[in-house]
This record gives C-alpha cells, structure tokens and sequence, in this order.
C-alpha cells in the first residue's frame, strides 16, 4: 500500500497573515495606510482572492512587513531583512523635517489631530525615510512621498471609516 502525504504548502495569503502577526501589525486597514496599497486591494490579497499581484503592489506590502516579495511568497524570512527595521540612532535633524512636513500637509489641507496621531505618522514617515533610501536628496523626497501618501489615506479612512 502507498502512502500519500499532503505537501505543506503555504500560500502567499497565508505568508502575509504570518508576517502580520509576527510583527503585530493589527488590521488590513492598517497595512493599507501603511503600505499606501487601496484597502480593498489590500483585502484580496490577504484573504487570497488575488493570488498573483502586481510585483510593484506586493513590493510595498513586503516593504511594510520587513521582508522582500520573495520571502512573502515563500514564507521563508530571511534574519538579514528581520534586521532592516534596526536603526544604530536617531537622525534628529531628519525626523524634525518629517513632523515638520507632516504638519506642514495637514495644515495645507485643514486636518487637525492630536500630537500622538501627528507624531505616529512622523514616525513612520522617518522609518520609510531611512530604511529605503541612500542619500539625503531621496530622503526628501521619500519624505514628501510618504507624508502625503499617509495623509490622503487618512482622509480616505475617515470617508469610509
């Protein structure tokens, strides 16, 4: 008599579930404003309706879940992306030009929050500044990018939300 046992093979839905829960993030909702990838996008990933995204979509998802596409597809992380999220200081200067430009792009658009809130998103703004750019003149724009990125999902959460 032959024995068949099952191949354990994990789909990338189920990676991404991992990962989210690895790294605490909470919600897609969250993993949405994060990434800066449409919620409902977001959602059909997660729960595996979309099986093949585009590479640009599952590149910002990875991105936020501190790993590369590759790894989200294989379920394999690799210990040298778990450390991308290790900074050896703080870049006072650096995280003052994103509370600043946060502040700057609510204010443009008549947003007002509490410090936690504009101190959260300046936070990340930072992280996205540092962990994906080489110099100071893609810092800046990262930063732009990120901020507004961050704010027009913000008001996108509070129309649906």
């Amino acid at each position: 008599m032959v024995e068949y046992f099952p191949m354990s093979k994990t789909t990338l839905s189920d990676n991404i579930k991992t990962r989210m829960t690895e790294l605490g993030v909470k919600s897609m909702r969250s993993l949405s404003l994060d990434s800066g990838v449409s919620e409902g996008t977001v959602k059909m990933i997660v729960n595996g309706s979309s099986k093949n995204p585009r590479s640009d979509v599952l590149n910002k998802i990875a991105s936020i879940l501190q790993c590369t596409s590759d790894e989200l597809k294989s379920g394999t992380w690799n210990s040298d992306t778990n450390n991308k999220n290790t900074f050896p200081e703080v870049d006072p200067e650096l995280l003052s030009k994103c509370l600043n430009k946060v502040m700057e792009v609510m204010s443009k658009k008549n947003i007002s929050y509490d410090g936690k809130i504009v101190s959260a998103m300046a936070t990340k703004v930072y992280i996205q500044a540092v962990k994906y750019t080489e110099n100071n003149k893609e810092r800046e724009t990262s930063i732009d990018v990120a901020t507004n990125i961050m704010i027009e999902n913000l008001l996108n959460e509070e129309k649906t939300g």
